[in-house]
């Protein structure tokens, strides 16, 4: 339990910015894609908002590694 802790503290700032960027980015694509893909937006939304989201997390990956030592 204590290395969990200890894992949680470290990262506990990525576990964060992981999921509230999945879901800023879910809600805007819902909302955004529809206006400029019709009814089809709605399924494109969720790819979209994935997609940015990974790239999301791979540019903080690389950008904080020195920090977290990974």
């Amino acid at each position: 339990m204590i290395g969990y802790a200890n894992i949680l503290e470290k990262y506990h700032e990525i576990f964060l910015m992981g999921s509230v960027s999945w879901y800023f980015f879910q809600i805007a694509f819902v909302f955004v894609f529809p206006l400029f893909m019709g009814p089809y937006g709605i399924f494109w939304a969720i790819f979209g908002s994935e997609i940015v989201s990974i790239i999301f997390a791979i540019f903080f990956l690389f950008k904080q590694r020195k920090r977290y030592g990974y």
